[in-house]
């Protein structure tokens, strides 16, 4: 019974760390800027990761904050929560994944990733497995 309790948490880091590269993957693609992606399990409850980028308008960042989202919906995963009030910060909870879209300045100054400073980063340019068909069994 542990091994598979363990089984099922293994699955699931490795769809939440799958899923946060293709995040940045798609950020990337519509042009994003300075993206990181911050594994912030076990220190907190709250995602396992954070993809933080900064977006160089705000037409650009609702762009680059939708278009994930949309996609996940399409595949049945839409997101628990979005927060695109602002012009200077927006987010979306999908769960094991945070992302949070800045304006530069903001970044700047909310610095989330001096915050999460111990975090280990992931280098997710160089991980080959990011596709929409690998999340499908999200």
């Amino acid at each position: 019974m542990k091994d598979k309790a363990r089984e099922t948490n293994q699955q699931q880091s490795d769809s939440g760390l799958e899923l946060a590269q293709w995040i940045a993957k798609t950020l990337d693609r519509k042009g994003a800027q300075d993206i990181q992606v911050l594994e912030t399990k076990p220190g907190t409850y709250i995602a396992d990761y954070l993809v933080v980028a900064t977006g160089t308008s705000s037409r650009h960042m609702e762009s680059l904050l939708q278009t994930p989202c949309e996609e996940l919906k399409k595949l049945g995963y839409p997101p628990q929560n979005v927060e695109e009030d602002s012009a200077r910060w927006m987010l979306a909870d999908l769960g094991d994944v945070i992302i949070h879209i800045f304006d530069d300045e903001t970044r700047h100054n909310i610095d989330l990733e001096n915050l999460w400073k111990n975090a280990p980063r992931i280098d997710w340019q160089k991980q080959a497995k990011s596709s929409l068909a690998s999340l499908q069994r999200i």
